[in-house]
């Protein structure tokens, strides 16, 4: 097995930091063929074992299904007044970890057969590795530990193995593979003290499994509107966490205001520089649906990843985003007619010349879908499922709406994703029925409308 290295995704990454490089293991087709005959067999009878709070590597899950969740959940605790601590926890090298005995073992209690559990044994055991640079190959090396990274078999191996880390925790918890985050209302002191505990007793879990907190990396966020939160300092084994103002959350940054002020700043400005690139990349290009499919691809993606927890509410946040879309219309249209638009030209008439939709139509249609897919099963999000009313159907009332949307009290509260996806909902229900359509006429419907 050759083991590559790849750059660490990190802030700031020195190409002479030998920490900021992950090794990439690549395997043999037939191994993963062979993985995928014991996936197969293997995941009916362990899925539902889970954590159903596990995002990762699991079906009908995602980041934006993990982010769906926290998301509801604080936005609910602010649209009350309160305040909510998230502690993020990072793992070091959570996957090169995995202790083979006590991954075995875990097997085992997940009603693994005997015969199944030494063929993952031998299967897992005399692996050889080396590493290769450019050009340049060390000497192989056992691997002692890790579930095979590029296979089939791994993910499903990590989720078992730290499946029991947050098993019976009595506090609210979510997972995405080793991305794990806790968090509580906090109204006293012993709310406080009731999170620090479920931190030592997951710093215990992780020592029983041969894993390693990293405090260093690991952080607190306090998300409240009060004037005075109550901040207590929260430790991993004697050393205290670092708070936060804003984190980034699975490609979403999450202030301590929820006004995802931050990251719609942020993506913009990655989208203008991805349009710029695009724009210089396309210039010889004489076919326009090339360039729009370049630009979807490359920027207007980044404008829409996971829009149903930050969509904003607000016209100055809307109006940067569609400055972006904006700025790659008038260049279409010059590429299109020879000369710029005028200034102040519509915004309709250059989406209807080029083909697309605005962004808040895209946003409406995002949450929509999201809506559809979870009523349909085709997407698991409990946590914000759960927060969602079918409003009785009584004769003679005047509300025909499916839906029954709460009282907020907040901008917080309205920007929530149950929030957002039942209005946007109720304003086309009287042409989709997310009942008995299908997403091709979702689609369907507002290309049209917009």
């Amino acid at each position: 097995m050759l083991s590559c290295l790849a750059p660490n995704l990190a802030p700031v990454c020195e190409r002479s930091e030998i920490t900021n490089y992950r090794p990439i293991a690549l395997i043999s087709n037939f191994a993963k063929v062979f993985e995928y005959v014991l996936y197969n067999s293997s995941l009916h009878y362990v899925s539902h074992k889970l954590s159903p709070n596990q995002h990762g590597f699991t079906k009908c899950r995602s980041t934006e299904t993990n982010l769906a969740s926290i998301s509801q959940y604080l936005s609910d605790a602010l649209d009350n007044h309160s305040q909510v601590d998230v502690v993020y926890t990072d793992l070091s090298k959570a996957f090169d970890r995995i202790d083979h005995g006590l991954l075995l073992n875990k097997l085992e209690t997940f009603g693994f057969s005997d015969n199944l559990v030494e063929l993952t044994r031998s299967y897992l055991s005399d692996r050889f590795m080396y590493v290769g640079v450019n050009g340049y190959a060390s000497k192989p090396f056992k691997q002692e530990s890790g579930v095979p990274q590029g296979s089939v078999l791994g993910p499903l191996f990590f989720n078992i193995f730290i499946n029991d880390l947050v098993d019976d925790l009595d506090v609210p918890h979510l997972l995405f593979a080793d991305d794990m985050k806790i968090y509580l209302r906090i109204d006293s002191i012993d709310d406080a003290l009731r999170l620090q505990g479920c931190i030592e007793e997951i710093s215990r879990r992780c020592k029983l499994n041969n894993l390693v907190l990293n405090h260093l990396k690991c952080s607190i966020v306090s998300l409240t509107r009060k004037t005075k939160p109550l901040l207590f300092d929260y430790k991993i084994n004697g050393s205290i966490l670092t708070r936060r103002e804003s984190i980034r959350d699975l490609g979403v940054i999450f202030d301590s205001k929820l006004s995802f002020g931050e990251h719609i700043r942020t993506i913009a400005g990655t989208a203008f520089r991805a349009l710029g690139f695009v724009l210089r990349a396309g210039r010889e290009f004489s076919d326009v649906a090339t360039l729009r499919l370049l630009y979807i691809t490359y920027v207007r993606s980044r404008l829409e990843y996971a829009s149903l927890v930050w969509s904003p509410i607000y016209d100055v946040h809307s109006s940067l985003l569609e400055r972006v879309q904006r700025r790659f219309l008038k260049n279409v249209v010059f590429m299109l007619n020879g000369a710029y638009p005028p200034r102040g030209c519509p915004q309709g008439l250059l989406l209807g010349e080029v083909g697309l939709q605005s962004l808040l139509d895209r946003r409406m249609e995002h949450s929509v879908i999201f809506l559809f897919k979870l009523f349909r099963g085709l997407q698991e999000c409990p946590h914000v499922l759960e927060r969602i009313s079918l409003r009785v159907s009584r004769s003679g009332s005047r509300v025909r709406s499916v839906f029954y949307i709460g009282q907020r009290h907040t901008d917080i509260g309205l920007k929530s994703p149950v929030t957002r996806m039942l209005r946007n909902y109720q304003s086309v229900e009287a042409h989709i029925d997310i009942f008995c359509c299908s997403i091709s006429q979702i689609k369907k419907f507002f290309s049209i409308s917009s």
